[in-house]
This record gives C-alpha cells, sequence and structure tokens, in this order.
C-alpha cells in the first residue's frame, strides 16, 4: 500500500488542478467593450480621438518644468561660484571637472525645457570667441533672460515676442554650454 500512496496521491493533485479551471469558466466568454465605430472615407479612416488631457499628467508636467526652471538656475549659481569662487579645498583638475559637469547638466535641462515649453525654436549659428569668464557671465546673463521672461511668470500670456525672446534665450544657453564645455575639454 505504501507504494501506491505517492502515485495516488500525485494523480488526485493533477486531477484536482484539471478540475480548478473548469470551476470559474461558467461554460460564459467574458464580454468585452464594443469598438467604436470606424468611419471610412475613401482612403482615409478618422477615428475618435480623446482630445481632453489628464489632470494628472498635466500636473506632472508642469511640475517638471518647475523642477527644471529651479535646476538650470541652481546649476547656474554653482557654475558662478565654481568659477569665481575657487575653493582651496579642491584641486585646479577637480575643478574643472566639475565646471564641465555642471555645463553639460545645463545643457541637458536647456533642451529638456527646449523641447518641453511651447516655444519658437531659434535657428542661432552664433560663433563665440572668448575665455571661460566671460563666456560664464554671458551664459548666466541669458539664463536670468530666460528665467525672468514675463512669458513664464504670469499665466496665459501670450505674446509672440516674448516667446521668441524665450526661444533665442534657449537656444542660446544650449549653445554657450556646449560651446564653453568644449572649450574646457580643450585647455
Amino acid at each position: 500500500m505504501r507504494r501506491f500512496a505517492p502515485q495516488l496521491f500525485a494523480q488526485l493533485f493533477c486531477f484536482c488542478l484539471l478540475l480548478f479551471p473548469v470551476t470559474y469558466s461558467r461554460a460564459q466568454y467574458p464580454i468585452k467593450p464594443a469598438r467604436r465605430p470606424i468611419i471610412q472615407n475613401g482612403d482615409l479612416e478618422y477615428r475618435e480621438v480623446k482630445t481632453a488631457i489628464d489632470p494628472q499628467y498635466q500636473r506632472l508636467a508642469e511640475e517638471n518644468l518647475r523642477s527644471d526652471f529651479r535646476k538650470l538656475q541652481v546649476l547656474n549659481i554653482d557654475l558662478l561660484k565654481r568659477v569665481f569662487r575657487r575653493s582651496p579645498e579642491t584641486s585646479e583638475k577637480d575643478n574643472q571637472k566639475g565646471i564641465g559637469s555642471t555645463l553639460g547638466d545645463i545643457k541637458k535641462v536647456a533642451n529638456r525645457l527646449r523641447s518641453n515649453l511651447a516655444v519658437p525654436k531659434i535657428d542661432d549659428t552664433e560663433h563665440y570667441d572668448m575665455t571661460l569668464a566671460p563666456g560664464v557671465l554671458l551664459l548666466d546673463k541669458t539664463i536670468t533672460s530666460f528665467v525672468e521672461n514675463p512669458l513664464f511668470q504670469e499665466r496665459r500670456v501670450v505674446d509672440p515676442e516674448l516667446a521668441i525672446r524665450a526661444g533665442k534665450n534657449i537656444t542660446q544657453v544650449v549653445h554657450l554650454s556646449d560651446f564653453l564645455r568644449k572649450l574646457m575639454k580643450e585647455n
């Protein structure tokens, strides 16, 4: 009898497993939601599109924009400190590495802001011929001009001139930070 107990137990267990899905099926197919009709007109196909933006998604997008604005300003202040207030504890090599890293972060945040904001993309092919300190001061001036733009200070301000100025500023921030970073790598 002991020989058959494990085999019998395995057969009963498998039989119960086979019955398990059958007990929940209740011999009905699940009801699928009806598809919205597709209106076809010649070669064109129209589908109903949800135009309302999810409030939670909109709130997250606004929080990310605010966070990027703050981060751009904090990085700008950090860059100014690294260039003009060199601490005696850090070596020149570490300071230059930190400046290059901060410039890369500024470029990354500025690109993200440029893509997420509704400002026109301006092709700014200005070539810069300056050293690090004047370039950082120009970058600071450009970032300050961008952040203090009335387009971002007041809600629902729609002014094409302000939008163009913001587009020029953020494009200049991207190009300047890239130029200064390349300048740091050359030195």
